[in-house]
């Protein structure tokens, strides 16, 4: 985390907060949240383990709920400060720094340089998410923001993406905790849940969709119900929406024009993919251009998002394998795509946890080069993401890796990612990968002492230090 100047003004406010006013919020009754008229500091229980967190976690979580809600904010705020801490800790209160911020501390990994409290208060979960949040209170027009962006504005990461990916996780964690909404479908839209998708509190016809459409293109990832987006409260929140994640851009395509060949029949008022949006409404307009958010995920180019009808659609959901574009009927797969621009994104939760370089390894005993740098990840089946776009050319068992994965991203750069059980490969060879997108698991396979990322950059051929060679691309592992 990087504090801005500015901050330090603040700090003296920060840190003058008597004691007793903040105990009296932690026990009083904060002002309700509009979006859905309960107490937003509300914390219904802390379960032993949810979203992937255990109950540690979770602890921590409520804590920043409450912190939120004593400074008088509502759930999408709230939200936020758990999205940054996923990003900065995983949600643990750390007591170390990394290469950048080696006095960083806590939930948030805040600096030692005044603006964010003593020690004391960055290793305590409520003051610190308290500190947090009185600088995000100072974020204009954080409203219109997207979350990343607000969160980047209070922690001045050098990727603004970071926290990005954590979004709907942390969606997910204040769910949970606050009991704002369903945590399984209710008896009304049970029948409509799809069978192999988590998709939450949809409506019947949007879980049938989800079925048919996932089912004809092979998906393997499909959003339903979240809490609060802040583009259409009429969609996702409301049990609305799907966001269909795709492999390569021609799946994305193909299914975003079938979609809307066969709205009618589906339910659906519209569709947004790769930054154009098409709507039943303005049928005659076709596909319209849309401004840019910012990312390959919110410029919907690694999904096609499809918002329905509150009604059924009218005709019955088509079955059976996906249509072939035309002069494709005979073909047996396409060919890969080349990459789409990305910026470079870390692997995985860190921290670092050993560097590139000679060293004993902890395994053979043998002294050689250590090719990679290894992260934490977050613990065992926890997300490895692609480090950047581009075209995995290799997913599969590799001797001492366990099993690894190689991404091409194009003039002579490669990515490597290792030690995933067999099961958490989630790609292919020859599938294209958005920068951020999900591609593994984390495990402990092949040599290895315990679950982590073991991630290499090779130019040309060579391996070279990842830490050394991202920090030139503005991207410090940590």
């Amino acid at each position: 985390m990087k504090p801005i100047g500015i901050i330090a003004a603040l700090a003296a406010a920060i840190l003058g907060l008597p004691v007793v006013v903040l105990l009296f919020f932690i026990g009083g009754s904060p002002p309700l949240d509009c979006e859905t008229g309960q107490g937003p500091g509300t914390v219904a229980g802390v379960p032993d383990s949810a979203a992937g967190f255990d109950k540690e976690q979770l602890t921590n979580a409520a804590e920043i709920i409450r912190a939120g809600a004593a400074e008088g904010l509502g759930s999408r705020d709230q939200t936020i400060g758990i999205m940054t801490a996923i990003g900065e800790s995983t949600l643990r209160v750390l007591d170390y720094g990394d290469g950048v911020g080696p006095d960083s501390r806590g939930l948030f990994q805040q600096r030692s340089n005044g603006a964010w409290g003593t020690y004391e208060d960055r290793m305590n979960p409520f003051t610190s998410a308290t500190n947090f949040f009185k600088i995000l209170k100072t974020v204009k027009d954080r409203e219109s923001l997207e979350p990343t962006m607000v969160a980047h504005r209070v922690q001045r990461n050098a990727n603004p993406q970071h926290y990005a990916r954590h979004w709907n996780q942390a969606q997910e964690v204040f769910t949970v905790l606050t009991n704002k909404a369903p945590t399984a479908p209710t008896a009304a839209v049970a029948g409509a849940t799809s069978v192999r998708y988590q998709l939450g509190a949809v409506k019947p016809h949007v879980g049938a969709a989800a079925e048919s459409l996932g089912r004809m293109f092979g998906l393997k990832t499909i959003g339903g119900w979240r809490a609060g987006d802040t583009y259409d409260y009429e969609g996702h929140p409301a049990g609305l929406a799907l966001d269909l994640m795709i492999d390569t851009s021609a799946q994305g395509t193909q299914m975003a024009d079938y979609a809307r060949t066969n709205a009618a029949a589906l339910g659906i008022k519209y569709l947004i993919w790769n930054q154009t949006i098409w709507s039943v409404a303005r049928d005659a307009e076709g596909w319209r251009p849309m401004a840019d958010r910012g990312s390959i995920s919110a410029n919907h180019k690694d999904h096609v998002h499809a918002s329905f009808n509150p009604e059924a659609g009218s005709g019955t959901l088509p079955d059976g394998a996906a249509p072939q574009p035309a002069g494709c009927e005979n073909a047996v797969s396409q060919p890969a795509l080349p990459a789409v621009p990305g910026e470079w994104v870390s692997p995985g939760a860190g921290p670092l946890t050993s560097p590139y370089g000679s060293r004993k390894h902890p395994i053979t005993g043998v002294y050689k080069l250590h090719s990679g740098t290894d992260l934490a990840g977050g613990g065992c089946n926890a997300p490895i993401y692609a480090a950047k776009s581009g075209v995995v050319i290799s997913a599969g068992k590799a001797s001492g890796y366990g099993h690894l994965i190689t991404i091409d991203h194009g003039g002579g750069v490669q990515s490597r990612y290792a030690h995933m059980y067999a099961a958490g490969i989630m790609v292919t060879p020859g599938q294209q990968v958005a920068s951020g997108q999900q591609i593994a698991r984390v495990g402990s396979d092949g040599y290895s002492t315990g679950c982590h990322i073991h991630f290499e950059i090779k130019i040309n051929g060579s391996f070279t230090d990842p830490y050394t060679y991202l920090a030139a691309q503005s991207l410090t592992l940590r």
